[in-house]
């Protein structure tokens, strides 16, 4: 991602990104990305680029903050590609959600952050589920948090089930959240 964004646009540009309506221009519009990018935990007025006006539009960066020498951090970029997917993710004809390590930059509070809204934003406003969620990761406290979990060895499923089935399989899936705990 980091090839495809230019440095001189701002975060909330790069998130709006492929959805042409939503960047230019009205407030409701912009409420959305910055919503999508508070979600994802990116702070855009602290990283608006030099001389692109920041927060409110009005006021101009002047300059890169010493605390900031290197442009953004992985995990930075991480919060933005997050907070393009949310956006897209809101739309009805949206009906599979899928992440690949959507946490793997993040520190643990930040991960959290992001997988309530991935289960947010996969539910009806009354709670139903109304989107089919897929994340690849190699994290199991991650896959702990799914339905279902899929143990994968040379590219073939070994193991399905819960979290507490694999468990009780005694096989791979097992062997492995033992050695991680």
């Amino acid at each position: 991602m980091r090839e495809l964004i230019p440095a001189s646009l701002s975060a909330r540009s790069t998130a709006g990104s492929g959805r042409s309506p939503l960047i230019g221009g009205s407030s409701g519009s912009s409420a959305k990305i910055n919503t999508r990018l508070d979600a994802a935990g990116f702070d855009a007025t602290a990283h608006a680029p030099c001389g692109v006006p920041a927060g409110n539009g009005r006021e101009m960066k002047p300059e890169r903050p010493a605390w900031l020498p290197h442009g953004l951090s992985g995990g930075e970029w991480q919060r933005i590609a997050l907070a393009r997917a949310f956006m897209r993710a809101n739309r009805p004809e949206v009906d599979l959600l899928l992440f690949d390590e959507p946490t793997s930059s993040l520190d643990p509070h930040a991960q959290n952050k992001i997988f309530e809204t991935i289960d947010a934003i996969s539910r009806s406003p009354s709670g139903e589920k109304m989107k089919t969620v897929v994340f690849v990761t190699h994290r199991l406290a991650t896959a702990r948090r799914a339905d279902k979990i899929a143990m994968m060895e040379h590219g073939s499923i070994t193991e399905f089930g819960t979290h507490d089935e694999l468990l009780k399989l005694s096989g791979a899936y097992a062997a492995l959240y033992q050695a991680s705990i």
